[in-house]
């Protein structure tokens, strides 16, 4: 019985070395086998295309697992939503030299072309994806499988067919770097708009398996604006972290408004010129957010009117972007020439809950100086007569809504000059509730010391104009009117007295900018009724 159990175990291992060698010897027949090759190649494409949503075909299938596969060309086609990918000149082959010692499979390949369209259905909706909070993966390959070497020769991208858009990645490779498992990448890409490059950029860096984090840095030009920064993106337990360093960075507007501006200028006629910099660190967490430590200058921006290229207003100040909340520190700004600031901050600034603290103000507008700035198409268009006096401009925007307020205010602009001079005073507020309700209200007086404002000449009955009616009453003329609503609809209030006496009652409304006036007479001697329409925003305010 003793003598059994040795020539037992004997067997036995004499069976697993034979089922071991067995094993070996096919599995080395089949990395060298192209039909192994072809027919396990063939399992994964019936495996992918099973759900029946893939249609995969490969072009031209040779070689085998140990030597290298080659394929001319892939084509993966989805039908929903539509995705279209194109793989030319596909090589890859397995290295198990690091199988037994190490445990580890290596994997070398290179691409030819790749054309990729339809990445998502257009009119996607990026406000409906929640926020990623799963772990990252660099590469979706297990822990004991590496990439020791790849290159791709080129990629385009159409993101949406029907969008005149294509992202090109003309080169890519991935290398063996120090030490051992960590990748060397480079890629270099480039965008086109209607067939005009418009973006071009450049990414390098190590990717470091071993401490899940890629560091390195990326170079961007869009629309002619360069950017440089240091990035680093580090996988954590729960989150990933992506941060930078941007060294220096100088955004020249006028660039981005020529491009863009064909957008807003039919609604907004004004286009964009000046200078924004920009330093410091940034880091975006898949939890928190953006979050950063920037600031920079801003240098002559200014808001410039199409077609007159009249400066309306210029901001000259000091940034910071800190913890998610952004300062604006004046540093002689003006509106219209002249001297105004800008103050305040924005609190959590990259959040939908933004919480609004901005001031802006214009203590004194000289008026004649400003008809001696403005463009002469602009002055020749609004008609303007002599003007001089000051006013004053100030705008609040508060609130997470937020509220916004606008008030203008003067003691007295003098208008016109000899008989017809008059002396306009008053105020206007505009108020804006978030995106919900917006008021209007003005109250103004006119003062004609020697004769009837011109505005009265615009009033005309069935009797004929109102000038005869208050032609015998001596000055001086005092004007004053009201109106109040919202900025589409107003309705308007007013009326004239000669000296103490009450000559004239207006009422009125007015629609999208253009007012319709009736007077009445409160004369006890005649009761008659006048009208003016076509009146705009300006004809009131100079009385003209």
């Amino acid at each position: 019985m003793s003598q059994s159990r040795p020539r037992l175990f004997r067997q036995v291992l004499k069976t697993v070395f034979v089922l071991l060698s067995i094993s070996a010897a096919f599995f080395i027949a089949a990395v060298h086998s192209e039909k192994f090759a072809a027919a396990l190649s063939q399992y994964a494409v019936d495996l992918a295309s099973a759900a029946g949503q893939l249609k995969i075909t490969l072009n031209d299938f040779s070689g085998t697992i140990a030597d290298g596969l080659t394929v001319k060309s892939i084509r993966v086609m989805r039908r929903h939503p539509a995705l279209d990918v194109t793989i030319n000149e596909l090589r890859a082959r397995l290295n198990f030299n690091r199988l037994v010692p190490a445990g580890v499979i290596s994997l070398s390949g290179s691409s030819g072309h790749i054309e990729v369209t339809g990445l998502m259905p257009s009119g996607f909706k990026f406000s409906e994806v929640p926020p990623y909070r799963g772990p990252a993966c660099f590469a979706n390959l297990p822990a004991n499988f590496e990439i020791q070497e790849f290159s791709i020769s080129s990629i385009k991208f159409v993101p949406w067919p029907e969008l005149p858009a294509v992202i090109s990645i003309g080169s890519f490779s991935m290398a063996p770097g120090q030490p051992a498992g960590d990748n060397i990448i480079a890629l270099a890409a480039s965008a086109t708009w209607r067939d005009l490059q418009i973006a071009s950029g450049t990414l390098s860096g190590a990717i470091k398996p071993r401490q899940n984090r890629f560091q390195g840095t990326v170079d961007l030009c869009l629309a002619g604006q360069k950017l440089s920064s240091e990035i680093c993106l580090q996988q954590k337990r729960r989150t990933s972290d992506l941060s930078g360093h941007i060294s220096s960075a100088s955004i020249d507007l006028s660039a981005l408004s020529l491009w863009l501006g064909p957008l807003w200028q039919n609604e907004f006629p004004f286009g964009f010129d000046g200078r924004l910099d920009c330093s410091g660190s940034w880091l975006f967490n898949s939890e928190l957010g953006f979050l950063g430590n920037l600031s920079g200058k801003c240098q002559s921006l200014r808001l410039v009117a199409l077609g007159f290229y009249f400066s309306l207003a210029e901001l000259n100040g000091n940034w910071k972007l800190f913890d998610g909340n952004l300062l604006f520190e004046d540093k002689g700004s003006y509106f219209a020439g002249f001297p105004a600031a800008l103050e305040g901050s924005v609190e959590s600034v990259m959040k939908p809950e933004r919480c609004w603290h901005l001031n802006f103000a214009c203590p004194v507008i000289d008026f004649a100086q400003l008809s001696e700035v403005l463009p002469w198409g602009l002055k020749y268009s609004l008609n303007l007569p002599e003007l001089s006096g000051s006013a004053a401009l100030s705008l609040s925007l508060n609130g997470k809504l937020p509220e916004l307020i606008g008030k203008a205010a003067t003691n007295g602009i003098k208008i016109g000059k000899s008989t017809q001079e008059r002396l306009v005073s008053g105020r206007v507020v505009f108020v804006q509730n978030g995106l919900g309700s917006s008021s209007l209200e003005l109250d103004f007086k006119t003062v004609a010391e020697r004769a009837l404002p011109p505005f009265f000449n615009r009033f005309n009955g069935r009797t004929g104009s109102l000038v005869p009616t208050v032609a015998k009453a001596a000055g001086p003329f005092t004007f004053h009117w009201k109106m109040s609503g919202v900025p589409e609809s107003l309705k308007f209030s007013g009326g004239l007295a000669a000296g103490m006496v009450d000559l004239i009652s207006n009422e009125g409304a007015w629609n999208g900018g253009i007012g319709h006036v009736r007077a009445f007479s409160l004369s006890s001697q005649a009761s008659q009724t006048w009208a003016a329409d076509g009146v705009t925003f300006l004809d009131l305010f100079l009385t003209r």
